[in-house]
């Protein structure tokens, strides 16, 4: 019980110590929140998805919470969080970029979603991205991730077209996916080919 106690005793003062050195030092008080963005997400967005703010103390921030913040948002595809001392919370985000766009979305609007199915919003105004049809999946709304495996085969396809070279020559209008056993894309030029699922990007190349 003795040896119990002082083990005790030893843990609860490093703790209260390091507190007091850190999470209660009016040193690492947060003066400036260093956020950058790969896309359009404004800087004070970006914060209070974050829930970060100057004032705070710099080790009274949970790190891990703040990425897990900001990449629950739908548009923010990862964000890296940090310390700089004494007194600089730097944020960097990486956001989604919408790849296609899904004919079949909530409302019957078309929706865009980025590479990985991830739903972004309406695709209004973004007429020049390729058209995925034959979804089955309904109800597609900002937020939701689309799971249909013929659609994540489409994207995929679109997304080694984004490869300089390849992209150079294979220009995708629309892909429809309603058929299980291969994608039936048409190129801008107005070409059809129907391409199986598997081993896409040998595919593309030929």
């Amino acid at each position: 019980v003795a040896v119990a106690g002082s083990v005790w005793a030893a843990v609860s003062g490093a703790g209260l110590l390091g507190e007091w050195l850190f999470a209660r030092n009016d040193h690492f008080t947060v003066r400036r929140v260093d956020v950058r963005s790969n896309g359009r997400l404004q800087p004070s967005h970006i914060r209070e998805y974050g829930h970060v703010a100057e004032g705070m103390n710099l080790f009274g921030v949970s790190i891990d919470q703040v990425r897990r913040d900001l990449e629950g948002v739908p548009l923010i595809r990862s964000a890296e969080v940090q310390r700089d001392l004494p007194d600089t919370l730097v944020v960097r985000v990486t956001e989604r970029t919408a790849l296609a766009r899904i004919a079949e979305g909530a409302a019957g609007f078309p929706v865009a979603v980025d590479q990985d199915g991830y739903v972004l919003g309406p695709s209004a105004g973004r007429p020049s991205l390729p058209l995925i049809t034959g979804v089955s999946e309904r109800g597609l709304a900002p937020g939701s991730v689309v799971r249909e495996g013929t659609v994540l085969d489409a994207l995929h396809a679109l997304h080694l077209c984004d490869d300089a070279k390849l992209g150079a020559v294979v220009k995708i209008h629309t892909i429809d996916v309603r058929h299980p056993d291969y994608l039936d894309i048409r190129l801008t030029s107005g070409t059809r080919v129907l391409m199986g699922r598997d081993q896409l990007r040998f595919r593309l190349d030929k």
